[in-house]
């Protein structure tokens, strides 16, 4: 009955997805949307899992630990109560299939998704943040934002903060003194928070990041919101490619970005960036 689902908890190693589904919506890890397409896809898949038959006898405790040392663990929760807690795993060493055991359990099984083709049932547990997350930046309502944060590495008198926990009475702070601003136009930060609607970013057309890039970081971009969530958007330049002609030594359409210190890099373009890299004196009285 994946309809009572509303938290997926998938492990593996190291990296740790919580899928959490909040005013009917699923959210990422508590700070991104969840692409619909993912969540419908694993959710329509669980319906349709099936076991197929138990595992050769000479090989069960072998596969047991192999399930349990590298394999994916995945929890399913009703509010706060675990309904379904297994381990899964794709094997290629000794008998190609996924494989499936029950938490405590000690018999592990083949698994088959009825209706599909598909082998490598573990691909739809994914642990890649890239693989849930919404390509949808900074979706919020000016209402729900409780503090901004832009950051320029390269000169720290143009950044700022927006603390907006006082929606009548916004502060304006020059980050670099800690001063707080007078002469603040406040109609400007109004507007300023509707950018935050919402764009797109991209992914990468290559995974061969330059080991560079953490050297090009130009800009930070902290929002808070209603809940205390934080989200941190890293921006670097990217290398302009050798057919380029611009005479700047960095690409002026694209640039790369990092989410929360995530591992993955995204590419956004700069027309749609600009618009938020504002500085502090554009929120001032002329």
């Amino acid at each position: 009955n994946t309809h009572e689902i509303d938290k997926i908890i998938i492990r593996s190693g190291t990296d740790n997805i919580i899928l959490e589904k909040l005013d009917k919506e699923w959210r990422l890890n508590n700070a991104f949307e969840v692409k619909k397409d993912a969540i419908g896809l694993v959710l329509n898949m669980m319906q349709r899992m099936e076991i197929a038959a138990p595992l050769p006898r000479d090989y069960q405790h072998i596969a047991s630990r192999k399930l349990v040392n590298t394999g994916r663990h995945v929890q399913l929760f009703k509010g706060n109560q675990v309904i379904r807690s297994f381990y899964i795993v794709y094997d290629t060493t000794e008998i190609q299939g996924t494989l499936y055991m029950k938490e405590g359990g000690k018999k592990p099984f083949f698994l088959k998704l009825k209706g599909y083709s598909l082998s490598n049932i573990s691909l739809v547990f994914s642990t890649h943040i890239r693989f849930w997350r919404d390509h949808t930046l900074f979706k919020y309502h000016p209402s729900e934002i409780s503090d901004i944060r832009i950051e320029y590495t390269d000169n720290q008198s143009r950044s700022f903060e927006i603390n907006t926990r006082i929606k009548s009475r916004p502060e304006l702070v020059q980050v670099s003194t800690e001063e707080k601003m007078k002469d603040i136009d406040y109609k400007s930060i109004t507007d300023y928070l509707y950018y935050f609607s919402g764009f797109e970013y991209h992914t990468p057309d290559t995974d061969s990041i330059p080991e560079t890039v953490n050297s090009m970081h130009f800009a930070s971009i902290t929002i808070t919101d209603d809940s205390e969530t934080t989200v941190q958007l890293k921006l670097f330049r990217k290398d302009r490619d050798n057919h380029n002609t611009d005479t700047q030594g960095y690409d002026l359409y694209w640039c790369y970005g990092k989410i929360n210190d995530d591992d993955e890099f995204i590419t956004l373009k700069y027309v749609d960036i600009d618009p938020i890299l504002r500085e502090l004196d554009d929120f001032l009285k002329k």
